[in-house]
């Protein structure tokens, strides 16, 4: 309840509505439809959903444990500027700027530089959170293909997966075929956002050495 209540539910909209969800819905339907209306050709016709199961896992497992191995970089980075900038900055709360003053980070306003004893913004929206929810739900996601996986292998694992007659093996199967889709797309997702956060983190740190530069420059005159 503790994930729902305050990750899953400020951001349910984006959840629902986004890409990766509606494509892998997409996914699933025209599978559903297909096995049902269209007759497919005979492409690997003796190959089980068991058969199939197997390297969903696999791809699952893996997809799994780089979320994991991400979510550990990700809640190991020291306290820096950019750091702190994610942690106190949220895309619908007004910008939070962060000074270095007597070798200490503290928030302040970029308008009147007024240090805030206590930072308005949300804390269940942030930039870092955000982060850490992007690997966190990808997690999930394999987690959920894998289960569906597993459940396809038990139900309908000696049906065939290309030309069954079963009704249930045809829903089951564009099940999994949106779940897999989801995890795949949820993994392509998490990787750009690792791009993105290191654009950040790239343009904040050459931003500080030409500030630095310049501090140097005008001591030396």
């Amino acid at each position: 309840m503790g994930l729902l209540q305050s990750a899953v539910r400020p951001r349910w909209r984006e959840i629902v509505f986004h890409r990766n969800a509606l494509c892998s819905l997409a996914i699933s339907l025209t599978i559903w439809v297909a096995f049902g209306n269209v007759r497919l050709p005979a492409l690997a016709p003796s190959v089980k959903i068991l058969d199939a199961t197997g390297p969903v896992l696999t791809f699952t497992a893996m997809g799994f444990a780089v979320s994991v191995t991400a979510l550990a970089l990700i809640l190991a980075l020291p306290l820096n500027r950019a750091v702190a900038l994610m942690l106190v900055n949220t895309d619908s709360d007004e910008p939070v700027q962060i000074s270095e003053r007597g070798g200490k980070l503290m928030a302040s306003d970029p308008k009147t530089n007024e240090v805030f004893r206590a930072i308005p913004t949300q804390t269940s929206t942030t930039g870092y959170l955000n982060l850490v929810f992007v690997f966190v739900w990808t997690a999930v996601a394999n987690v959920c293909a894998s289960l569906v996986a597993i459940f396809a292998a038990v139900m309908v694992g000696n049906e065939l997966l290309l030309s069954s007659e079963s009704p249930a093996a045809h829903l089951i199967v564009a099940v999994l075929a949106g779940s897999l889709a989801y995890a795949a797309l949820q993994m392509f997702s998490a990787l750009l956002t690792i791009f993105e956060v290191a654009e950040f983190f790239q343009e904040l740190s050459r931003h500080q050495l030409q500030v630095n530069a310049r501090q140097e420059t005008d001591h030396q005159a």
